[in-house]
């Protein structure tokens, strides 16, 4: 899916069916007409055999929003004529939903990446995803504070190393009395506190704490690689969660 404003990439499959070789082969790309204003971008392709193919790729980089016929014709710098040899497909660009999610980081949050641990950075997926809906993902690093927040429509925390402060549990509160969604997450506590996220729990008037115990399937199914009751480390990531 492509989204209107976020850079996409194009690949067209190209082929010779002739009897000679070609050279210095550009595939040059447009949208809806060919002319400078709807040019997208070149590729290049150093050699082209006779019946072979090759993948000619660019990056549109501020995708139109609406249906599009993407357009590609070929030319070659060796002096062979290509002939007419335009094609046209027909793409939806989906326009963005100019709300944005914020992941904060500011205090070490587990999976940004301000992580210290092994989970630094793992965001990935969940950005893909957010992205590929029209969602603008961004992460924060700073405090979190009124023009922090300002314009953000999500607000993602996951298990922070360290407690909020209770300026920014106020901002938080008021965040989510303004209309603003608030996405919690957090872990186990094998060895770390999980508690942290609690004091911005009660501060947004939940009655849901975090409380410092665990629960094990120790089912054949359960997301265990051995027995937890025996083994450290037998937990088993979510399939959702690995990038």
């Amino acid at each position: 899916m492509i989204i209107g404003g976020l850079s996409a990439n194009l690949t067209a499959g190209i082929s010779n069916q002739g009897t000679l070789d070609v050279k210095q082969v550009a595939a040059h790309f447009y949208y809806d007409s060919i002319d400078a204003n709807h040019f997208i971008a070149d590729a290049s392709i150093d050699s082209l055999p006779s019946n072979s193919s090759a993948s000619a790729s660019v990056t549109w980089t501020d995708p139109v929003p609406g249906t599009h016929n993407i357009i590609v014709v070929l030319s070659a710098a060796d002096g062979h004529d290509l002939g007419n040899n335009k094609y046209e497909h027909s793409f939806t660009i989906k326009a963005p939903l100019n709300k944005v999610v914020m992941i904060d980081g500011s205090h070490n949050n587990e999976n940004s990446k301000q992580d210290t641990g092994t989970y630094k950075d793992n965001f990935k997926l969940f950005t893909t995803l957010m992205k590929q809906q029209g969602y603008t993902v961004a992460e924060n690093s700073s405090p979190l504070t009124e023009q922090v927040l300002k314009n953000v429509s999500v607000l993602v925390v996951t298990h922070p190393a360290t407690a909020y402060s209770a300026s920014e549990i106020s901002e938080i509160n008021n965040f989510v009395k303004n209309g603003g969604s608030l996405l919690l997450t957090e872990k186990s506590n094998f060895g770390a506190s999980n508690q942290n996220i609690n004091s911005i729990l009660s501060g947004v008037g939940s009655r849901i704490l975090v409380n410092n115990d665990g629960i094990f399937d120790e089912t054949h199914d359960g997301n265990f690689w051995g027995t937890p009751l025996t083994a450290n480390y037998a937990v088993r990531l979510h399939p959702t969660a690995q990038t």
